[in-house]
């Protein structure tokens, strides 16, 4: 029961920011559920938002914006160019990987559902 108002709480806490006029109009990549990769040589302009889904930045791969995570896992290897707010997330910065922001997170969970994969690309 706990965990399906958690569940839930997040979905709803990353519908309101994701209409919110701060994070909108920046928001170049959402991920629902899934898994997905920026792969080497790839740039992605503006914010990315994870909900509930496994990313893999690959080292070569550019991130321009802010990477927010609700319930998701992150590795990254290659360049984030902006700041990293994981909530409830798995952030795992290897060796190569390059923020140039901070990394805040709110808490971390090691075992995290997922969801079959949605995937918005905003321009």
């Amino acid at each position: 029961m706990l965990r399906t108002s958690l569940l839930i709480s997040l979905i709803a806490l990353s519908l309101l920011g994701l209409f919110s006029p701060a994070v909108a109009p920046k928001t170049g990549l959402i991920v629902i559920g899934g898994e997905y990769t920026i792969q080497p040589g790839e740039t992605r302009s503006g914010d990315v938002l994870l909900i509930f889904a496994t990313v893999n930045l690959a080292q070569g791969g550019v991130v321009t914006g802010n990477l927010h995570l609700f319930g998701s896992r992150l590795e990254v290897t290659g360049q984030v160019e902006g700041q990293i707010e994981a909530y409830g997330s798995n952030v795992s910065l290897l060796p190569s990987a390059q923020v140039q922001g901070t990394v805040n997170t709110l808490f971390s969970l090691r075992e995290l559902p997922l969801l079959p994969a949605i995937l918005l690309a905003i321009s």
